[in-house]
């Protein structure tokens, strides 16, 4: 009878860390993005880029200013991601052995929040310095048009479910 429970024990911890790890392994989830937001976020930028252009009357100078912040953006977030990557693979090993070790996966818990922590902040950034280049009144268009997509973004949600 103790194997059993044991063995429930076990399961019902595992489901609650999978899903715990599955929600900071997308953080985006449920903070208006989709997952093809994020594709096309890690994409060029180019066609955002042109559409944010076009919306808000961005100047040459500005379009190129966000270019080069875009492509900056970029290349910080893909080497955040590979980080965290590594990390996965880590905490997978850790569940795949043997013997689990508890302070190891705390360890790598504690990593893995600091590595998203690390992405929110550089995130942060990014949207500072693309505020910084905008006007004000370009500042309060994007703002309307950000409300305008998430409120479209949460209709198609609520017509899914």
């Amino acid at each position: 009878m103790k194997p059993r429970i044991w063995t429930s024990a076990l399961a019902l911890a595992a489901t609650v860390l999978g899903l715990s790890t599955a929600v900071h392994a997308h953080p985006w989830e449920g903070q208006g993005f989709a997952q093809g937001d994020m594709r096309m976020a890690q994409k060029s930028g180019a066609p955002h880029l042109e559409q944010m252009a076009k919306k808000l009357g961005l100047s040459s100078a500005q379009q190129s200013q966000l270019q080069a912040l875009h492509d900056k953006q970029q290349a910080a977030m893909q080497s955040q991601r590979e980080q965290n990557q590594k990390l996965q693979a880590e905490r997978s090993a850790a569940w795949a052995s043997p013997t689990l070790d508890a302070a190891r996966l705390e360890s790598l818990r504690q990593q893995e929040l600091q590595q998203w922590d690390a992405m929110g902040k550089l995130r942060l950034e990014h949207q500072l310095a693309v505020a910084k280049i905008l006007t004000p009144a370009q500042r309060q268009q994007m703002a309307t048009w950000q409300q305008t997509r998430q409120h479209r973004r949460a209709d198609k949600r609520a017509d899914a479910h």
